[in-house]
């Protein structure tokens, strides 16, 4: 158990100061004290990460590879010797060693103050570089197309996202499928990404990126690590409002606000969506038995009218699978989080609908759906039950499936693991 030891001080006020004056000079005072004592417990809390990346088959230090924590602004480049240092909170993280050409690691780990260790992580040459391309030959209009839908699809369309900037768009590889409408994007080294709207410099090791366009769906995975813009005292106060937009409302924020129990005061409304099988959508053999009656009246020269059940039949076929609807009632989001072996679980059986009413739509997501005050979505679990750490983040990402305004938002509004929202 951790215990914080309270310490006291003396505060002597020069004669000098006028009795008015006296107010003014301890809440100063006061304020100084407490940045001390905001700064010298956030120097104690932070735990050491250092060791050494070496090729595998030589031995030999591999200078300047990339270590970091996943999501987050902790890591440090390797120096001559492949040594690396860098501090971070204790906490549960995916540490990710990076270099070109090499296989990267991914370990997952925990800092804790009890043991601490000095890694050395031996990396191995990939079997084969993906073939170099000449990007010139490649630009051609097809390309720009497809790399257009890949930044709408992983940057966003929100106010953020289009600040963003890919600086190194020439290791990107697109692969789009026309019979199945599917687009993967692999990535030939790390994506450099400027994101101008919330102050970051990002490190983003592209592991996955599929593109559903017949279904709607996209799924990305990777391995980002922020580093903070320098700039004056204006841009990072604009920086810091806008990080607050983008961190009020998202995934985060609500998982958060699920496991500190004040889902309401956060303001998110959270109802129940219930999702049933249509029934008057006809089977997929039904629809086969209609056609296959309709080419042999065909074939025998019998007209068939608008009005014939294998008509209505095929008509049918085309209302959606499923059907969804809510009795609006609140949903007891205190059920939503069970502890198992001293982890958050998170687990609902049907669809949830989340609202957020302390901030309107943007204006850009009007093109997906109507003039809302607040922001709307569609949460479902793609498995079983899933683990969320404290700091409202989900163990595996990919485990729940965000519809409405928190799938709108994308990588253009994510926030690193370690940011804290002003008011924490």
């Amino acid at each position: 158990m951790k215990q914080l030891t309270r310490s006291f001080c003396t505060l002597s006020v020069p004669r000098a100061i006028h009795r008015k004056g006296i107010v003014q000079y301890l809440l100063s005072t006061l304020l100084i004290i407490l940045l001390l004592c905001t700064h010298n417990l956030s120097a104690q809390n932070l735990l050491p990460v250092k060791g050494r990346v070496i090729d595998a088959e030589s031995g030999e230090p591999l200078p300047y590879a990339t270590v970091y924590f996943n999501n987050s602004t902790y890591g440090a480049t390797t120096d001559e010797a492949g040594e690396f240092q860098f501090v971070a909170l204790p906490g549960k993280y995916d540490l990710i060693v990076n270099f070109f050409s090499y296989q990267p690691i991914i370990f997952p780990m925990e800092l804790v103050a009890d043991d601490l260790k000095n890694y050395v992580f031996k990396m191995s040459p990939l079997e084969y570089d993906l073939p170099e391309i000449s990007v010139e030959s490649t630009r051609d209009e097809i390309w720009y197309k497809n790399y257009q839908t890949f930044k709408e699809q992983f940057l966003g369309t929100s106010t953020a996202a289009a600040s963003c900037e890919i600086l190194n768009p020439e290791v990107v590889i697109l692969d789009y499928n026309p019979q199945t409408k599917i687009m993967t994007v692999r990535a030939r080294d790390i994506l450099q990404i400027r994101n101008k709207a919330l102050g970051y410099d990002i490190q983003y090791l592209l592991e996955r990126f599929e593109y559903d366009i017949g279904k709607g769906y996209v799924y990305f995975q990777g391995y980002p690590l922020f580093e903070e813009l320098e700039g004056s005292k204006g841009k990072q106060k604009k920086w810091a409002k806008a990080r607050a937009k983008s961190y009020n409302g998202s995934v985060t924020h609500f998982m958060k606000s699920v496991i500190d129990g004040n889902v309401a005061e956060e303001g998110f409304e959270v109802t129940e969506i219930i999702k049933k099988r249509n029934v008057n959508r006809p089977s997929a053999e039904e629809v086969a038995d209609a056609r296959a009656r309709m080419r042999t009246a065909g074939i025998n020269g019998i007209t068939i009218n608008s009005s014939s059940p294998d008509i209505q039949v095929i008509r049918r076929s085309n209302e959606p699978e499923f059907i969804r609807y809510s009795n609006n009632q609140p949903y007891p989001t205190d059920s939503l989080i069970v502890m198992k072996e001293g982890k958050h679980q998170l687990y609902f059986p049907n669809l949830l609908r989340v609202r957020y009413t302390k901030e309107a739509s943007e204006p850009a997501f009007l093109r997906y759906s109507k003039p809302r005050s607040f922001q709307e979505s569609t949460l479902s679990l793609t498995g079983k039950a899933t683990e969320v750490m404290s700091n409202g983040i989900l163990v595996d990402p990919l485990s729940v499936l965000f519809e409405g305004y928190m799938g709108w938002e994308k990588m253009g509004n994510m926030l690193p693991v370690d940011y804290l929202p002003t008011n924490q």
